[in-house]
């Protein structure tokens, strides 16, 4: 289990606290460990009673999860909870630190991401992704800020295997003309990591409310997302950088397509075919008469 203290030698967010001691705690400070993950934009807006008592557990709970955390008090936690936002960390770093960085731990960090998303992630989880992204007459890809880039590389992938590959936002005026015609036998696939906008929810209730089941890609920290989700595939995204890592979304990605290829048999392979006959006749690759 890694420790509290960041590679880095910064002084570790809530969020990075809770995340590193989370398979460790009980079943009540989970419940606490939640709801802090949810509230803390705004944790100094609540009390540790209301927090107690917005999980369901005693206020003696709440003291022993904050000192468990690392924190002398509550309080001291409060007035150290920040937005999460990289700017933040890069005020409370050694900034010189924080930008050089060190190119060793940056690549422990990475693994340790990679070794702790393959042992969070359940196998009958990932077979019901597969199966459904298999299945499905549309597939729709949804992704905001940092999280559009993983949309984007999820699209390109799954649209070799699959005729109805939709990437939302599409530029349409709003969320409702991108998703008008979302339906029953469709699957939604949501990639929602830190910080998420509530274009996100409403994509994620959109599907809900037309019966399409919904794949959630995420981070540990995800609640209200996850909550309307069918499917979770979680993965860790800590960094010894300003920025998060996303190394092991884009692995599991990568993994999760190679299985759909094996799960939809010829179809996905006839179609892969006929996309590199094309490049060949348009020449995608090379200049034409030179040599790629």
């Amino acid at each position: 289990m890694i420790g509290t203290e960041p590679m880095d030698g910064t002084t570790p967010s809530i969020e990075r606290r809770i995340l590193d001691l989370y398979d460790q705690l009980t079943a009540s400070e989970k419940k606490l460990a939640k709801v802090v993950l949810e509230c803390q934009d705004n944790l100094a807006g609540y009390s540790a009673t209301e927090l107690a008592d917005r999980a369901g557990v005693s206020k003696a709970t709440a003291v022993r999860f904050f000192r468990r955390l690392g924190y002398e008090s509550y309080n001291a936690a409060r007035v150290q909870a920040r937005d999460g936002s990289p700017l933040a960390e890069l005020l409370e770093a050694d900034a010189p630190a924080v930008q050089g960085g060190d190119l060793g731990a940056h690549l422990g960090q990475d693994l340790q991401n990679l070794t702790r998303t393959i042992e969070g992630l359940r196998s009958d989880t990932l077979n019901e992704a597969v199966t459904a992204l298999a299945g499905a007459e549309r597939v729709w890809v949804v992704g905001f800020r940092n999280s559009r880039t993983l949309a984007v590389y999820a699209h390109a992938l799954l649209v070799q295997l699959k005729p109805d590959v939709r990437l939302v936002p599409s530029g349409a005026v709003s969320l409702a003309e991108d998703m008008v015609d979302v339906g029953s036998k469709d699957v939604l696939l949501a990639i929602g990591f830190r910080r998420r906008m509530q274009a996100l929810l409403d994509a994620l209730e959109v599907a809900r409310e037309a019966g399409t089941k919904s794949i959630l890609l995420t981070d540990p920290t995800a609640v209200r997302s996850a909550g309307r989700a069918d499917v979770v595939l979680r993965c860790y995204t800590r960094s010894v950088s300003l920025f998060d890592s996303y190394v092991a979304p884009m692995s599991l990605l990568n993994h999760l397509f190679s299985r759909v290829v094996a799960a939809m048999g010829d179809p996905a392979v006839d179609r892969m075919d006929r996309i590199e006959r094309m490049h060949g006749r348009l020449s995608t690759f090379a200049l034409r008469g030179e040599e790629e």
